[in-house]
Parts: structure tokens; sequence; C-alpha cells
């Protein structure tokens, strides 16, 4: 008998009461596991100078992405004809700002029946295409525009803007 209330004695003190605080909160938040956001995008070329763009869903998913994203980047890292896609909040300051291949063109190379490498490209005139950046719930618009390197510096040209 003198062992059982040891023991429960024992149960008893190992036991501690616990109060969840504001702070603990916090500090929870905190600790939240970054996350991706996946936008599902189609753009059209609705004429020689005129495209649209769509967006098809977003997803977002637990996870980090490697590399570095800029809130501007810088000039020496743009290509000309390739897409600035800029992601702002509610006050149109950007949060990231990223380039991508302008994705109604696409090339790739192949060997040829000669054995030769040789490169082809196809224009679309709408194709589906994904952008992945970290995810922030300040998100509020995607701006895409077109690079036009124009002596030794670079102009956009507008494409589009979509409101979340």
């Amino acid at each position: 008998m003198r062992l059982f209330i040891y023991i429960f004695f024992l149960l008893l003190v190992s036991c501690k009461l616990t109060q969840v605080t504001t702070s603990d909160i916090s500090v929870e938040k905190q600790k939240e596991e970054p996350q991706i956001a996946f936008f599902f995008l189609e753009a059209s070329k609705l004429s020689e100078t005129t495209f649209q763009v769509n967006l098809i869903k977003q997803k977002i998913v637990k996870g980090k992405i490697k590399g570095l994203f800029e809130k501007v980047i810088p000039a020496e890292k743009l290509l000309n004809e390739n897409w600035l896609v800029s992601l702002s909040d509610i006050h149109k300051n950007n949060i990231w700002q990223i380039q991508i291949h302008n994705p109604l063109i696409q090339e790739f190379e192949f060997v040829n029946e000669e054995g030769n490498l040789e490169r082809k490209t196809i224009y679309h005139d709408k194709k589906e295409f994904v952008i992945r950046v970290p995810y922030t719930n300040s998100i509020k618009t995607i701006t895409f525009e077109q690079l036009i390197k124009n002596k030794n510096k670079f102009d956009t040209v507008f494409i589009d803007q979509i409101h979340l």
C-alpha cells in the first residue's frame, strides 16, 4: 500500500499545470513554417502588341524556396524580351520581383537528321504557365511587364495586372 501511495505522490508531483498566455501565442506564430505560393496562369496574345494574363488558380503549400527573392531586380540581371513580374501589396509596394522567360515563346534545341545541333522557336497564341514565390498574405496584385533593351537601358512595356 505504501508503494502505491508513493507512486501516486510521484505522479501527482510530476504533473504541472500550464497556462497559455498571449506571449506564448505570438511565439507560436513566429515559429510558423514558411509557405510557397504557386500561381497557375494563362497568357494570351490578343494582337501583336497586346497580351492578357489570367489567373487560373493559386495554391499555397508549406515549404521554403531556395534562392534569393528581391524587391527590385538590379538592372544588370535583367534580360531582353523577358517578362518582369512584380508582386505588390495593397499600397503598390513591391514585395517580390521575378524575371521569367516570355511564356508565349518556347525555344528548344535538338539534333537534326544530319547530326547537327539546331535551335527552334515556337510562338504560341495562348499558353499556361506557373510562377512560384515565397508566400505572404500581403500579396494583392501581380503585374506583368515586358523588358525591352533600349541602348544600355531597359524600358518596360505594361502587359497586364491581376488583382488577388
